[in-house]
């Protein structure tokens, strides 16, 4: 009887690709959830909360400079200065997603429509105030109010101005963006918030 021999170099690469691809299918899964689909309605943007208590002013501000940075894309800067301006906006945990799959899994078709939008976000308010168990890390979800100079390619109904949770975090002392919330994980917080 024969023996199949499998180096750990060939092994380690197979489980990396396995990985990757994981990824990438969680990106096309997580994308349709975090652009606003057929059921979202056209929406004017409120104004910005004037009355933000000072301590979360600056979680606040984290989450307004994460959606600037996430729907601020110009396709003739190209990928890496979209990514760069993520990451500068994100927590270390939401620049790695932005890195291995948002901004793959977005990029071909933003470049493909030649997409060069501008946005202006205003907060609607703090919606949870929590600390991550597995890290002990205090987050906070924000509602914003979102309006897009121009609708993006992968939407399922062009919208211009929506709502969405940013979830930021307090990472080295500061609070950073971390990413959008799915639509899955906006209706559990919605349910979580109107129970008693």
């Amino acid at each position: 009887m024969n023996e199949i021999t499998v180096s750990k170099k060939h092994l380690f690469l197979w489980l990396l690709v396995i990985i990757l691809l994981a990824a990438v299918g969680f990106g096309f899964y997580a994308l349709r959830r975090f652009l606003p689909g057929q059921e979202a309605a056209q929406q004017a943007v409120p104004t910005a909360s004037s009355n933000t208590p000072d301590a979360d002013q600056p979680a606040q501000a984290a989450a307004l400079e994460g959606a600037q940075a996430f729907y601020s894309v110009d396709y003739q800067k190209g990928k890496q200065a979209w990514l760069d301006q993520l990451c500068a906006a994100s927590t270390s945990t939401g620049c790695a997603m932005d890195q291995n799959v948002f901004v793959p899994a977005m990029w071909p078709q933003l470049e493909a429509a030649k997409i060069n939008t501008t946005v202006k976000v205003a907060a609607q308010g703090k919606e949870v105030d929590q600390v991550n168990p597995l890290g002990n890390v205090p987050q906070q979800v924000w509602k914003l109010g979102i309006q897009l100079s121009a609708p993006w390619p992968m939407q399922k109904q062009p919208h211009t101005s929506f709502t969405a949770l940013a979830l930021v975090a307090r990472e080295n002392g500061a609070w950073k963006f971390e990413r959008f919330l799915t639509e899955d994980e906006a209706n559990a917080l919605g349910k979580k918030v109107g129970q008693p």
